[in-house]
């Protein structure tokens, strides 16, 4: 998936980093004028430090929820990542919506009910 101008961004101020080095470059759709765009001029290990940051953030709030409600009613909720992440590249990253696709969300669905229902 790609990363945003927007998103990259926001993790270079929260984390005290520099921007890519062709921020505000025109030429490269990078900067300010261009935050839907895919960002660019990025190192491995930015991209790999982008990532680990992005990933925290939702196992932070999967760890709140699970300190808040009974597990039984946190994990049906963890469990639909995988759906919602094929729905998204169907709907926003203009994804192709193949049968493997379709089965996947179902047998997704399906295991979500089977592990829920008494």
């Amino acid at each position: 998936t790609e990363v945003t101008n927007a998103q990259r961004k926001a993790f270079c101020e929260a984390n005290d980093r520099k921007l890519p080095v062709f921020w505000g470059l025109d030429k490269f759709r990078c900067g300010d004028d261009w935050l839907d765009h895919p960002v660019v001029g990025v190192s491995h290990s930015g991209a790999t430090s982008y990532a680990e940051w992005a990933g925290s953030l939702g196992m932070l709030c999967f760890y709140s929820a699970i300190k808040e409600a009974d597990l039984s009613r946190v994990m049906p909720i963890a469990f639909t990542a995988p759906l919602f992440g094929a729905l998204l590249g169907v709907v926003l990253g203009g994804e192709v919506l193949t049968v493997k696709t379709v089965l996947g969300m179902a047998l997704t669905v399906g295991g979500i009910v089977l592990l829920t229902t008494g």
